[in-house]
């Protein structure tokens, strides 16, 4: 491990007991393991900083929200984001999780392309309550 994964993963083990106002603002700065850990605290504040840093990418996000213990506040913000909410792979894995809104999810079943549809009735991870919407869609 070279010396920034280690003072990443100290950060990272510290971020609990950091106050709010700490946490933004090492958001603002921070690399992208101390970004994911930071959005897995779940204070929405924290979140939306987060998600604005240029150092997250889709394969970052698209990870974090197929995570078994991801918080909803988490999934819910991406949804909403003005950004990410655009991205068709984030929209892929946001239809397949728990915690997305319906209303989002039906918008995001809308825009994508058949085949996918497909893909995403037949998986098993995709909430029973979604795939109606993907059925009427295909």
């Amino acid at each position: 491990i070279n010396i920034r994964q280690k003072v990443e993963q100290q950060i990272a083990e510290k971020i609990p007991a950091m106050p709010v106002g700490n946490k933004t603002a090492l958001a603002r700065r921070a690399g992208t393991n101390v970004l994911l850990a930071l959005m897995a605290s779940g204070d929405e504040r924290v979140i939306s900083v987060c998600l604005d840093s240029p150092a997250l990418t889709e394969a970052h996000l698209y990870k974090l929200i197929n995570k078994a213990g991801v918080k909803p506040a988490v999934v819910r913000m991406i949804a909403s984001h003005p950004k990410w909410a655009l991205s068709y792979y984030i929209r892929f894995a946001l239809i397949r999780n728990f915690y997305t809104p319906m209303g989002q999810v039906d918008q995001f079943i809308r825009a994508m392309r058949a085949p996918d549809l497909k893909d995403l009735y037949a998986d098993p991870k995709v909430p029973t309550s979604t795939k109606p919407f993907i059925f009427r869609e295909i």
